[in-house]
């Protein structure tokens, strides 16, 4: 078994930095992209809903459902308009988009009566969501004591949600684009015959070509990280060094398929286009990112098994609004360090057959 020489591996890194950082439009784009994104997903991706029109017809008239409706007015939420109980009225209403939702308060307050507009599912739920919650704090209206606690999110802000969403999204296109044509680069530019008269191993030229892009990659991550924080307003409650592992880890899947992409690439064009479409569109619609998985078919949570970012996902958003730790996050960081081994051994092999063939 021939040994690794640490030389010739960080000869290949220097190689590859230096090449990195002379091509100055690259690294203008690869830094400037991921900034670009998240601000364009970071606020395209709002779910949040500031204005809700919301009618009240109060058949009640007394000190209670005037209570309740101060409890409405009170709020930045909700823009309140007098409605009566006609249906055609109603309907008149939401046909002219006056109104989001309806609340008929009864004449002895004993039904209350909520009508939404559900042509948009989800802003339909996120109303009934809001408006629920309004009326669970009014315990002077409602007979039950009702008292709702909203864990890691009170404030049911959607940047919560998508910022960790974003790093993990960004974080393997970025990562896998960089490796994807890294050997793609060395076969269009003939350079890749060389080696074959130098003592290179394989593995050591794989390892040299992924050391500068770990850092570069670990470099955005933090930048997208600061950015989401300050833009958005996002909380961070765990451990920074946890996080810095953990990223580390998911850098290194990414950067690991990246370049069994590169192996089985033959321009770089090509390679970016496999690094796209495998990394973009699994990670917005297959990891939890955008759609939750328990409610897909089976066949596709199955098939989500494989997709990295939906371990990095449970890893970003335990750690930034959870306050996990890293015992706790340790079943998808193993599952993250087994891609890594297996996309690295797969691009190694592949390598090393070219290799021989072109002896």
């Amino acid at each position: 078994m021939q040994i690794i020489n640490k030389t010739r591996v960080f000869a290949i890194a220097k190689k590859e930095f230096f090449h990195i950082i002379h091509d100055t439009r690259s690294l203008i784009i690869v830094f400037l992209l991921p900034l670009i994104q998240l601000i364009m997903f970071g606020y395209a991706l709002n779910t949040e809903i500031k204005n809700i029109n919301l009618g009240i017809s109060d058949n009640a008239k007394t000190e209670q459902s005037r209570a309740l409706i101060k409890s409405f007015m009170g709020s930045d939420l909700y823009h309140v308009y007098s409605i009566s109980n006609n249906s055609d009225d109603i309907h008149h209403a939401f046909l002219q988009k006056k109104v989001n939702a309806v609340l008929l308060i009864s004449h002895d307050m004993r039904n209350l009566q909520l009508i939404i507009d559900g042509s948009d599912p989800n802003s339909a739920s996120i109303i009934k969501n809001y408006i629920s919650q309004t009326l669970s704090s009014g315990q002077s209206i409602i007979p039950i004591d009702i008292r709702t606690q909203l864990l890691f999110n009170p404030e049911l802000k959607s940047s919560y949600f998508f910022v960790p969403g974003l790093i993990a999204l960004i974080l393997v296109m970025i990562s896998a684009l960089l490796t994807s044509i890294s050997i793609t680069r060395e076969k269009e530019n003939g350079t890749l015959e060389q080696l074959l008269i130098s003592p290179l191993l394989p593995l050591e030229f794989i390892l040299g070509k992924l050391l500068p892009y770990i850092f570069i990659s670990m470099t955005i991550g933090f930048l997208i990280l600061i950015c989401g924080l300050l833009l958005f307003d996002v909380v961070f409650l765990g451990s920074a060094i946890a996080f810095t592992i953990l990223s580390f880890v998911y850098v290194c899947t990414a950067l690991s398929f990246g370049l069994m992409i590169s192996t089985v690439s033959q321009t770089q064009m090509q390679a970016m286009l496999i690094a796209l479409i495998f990394t973009m569109m699994p990670t917005l619609m297959l990891s939890g990112f955008m759609l939750p998985l328990e409610s897909m078919p089976w066949l596709i949570r199955i098939i989500s098994w494989i997709v990295p970012a939906k371990y990095f996902l449970k890893i970003a958003r335990g750690l930034m609004i959870k306050g996990n730790n890293l015992t706790e996050l340790l079943e998808p960081m193993l599952f993250l360090l087994g891609f890594t081994i297996l996309l690295l051994s797969i691009a190694w092999n592949k390598f090393a057959k070219q290799m021989k063939e072109l002896k």
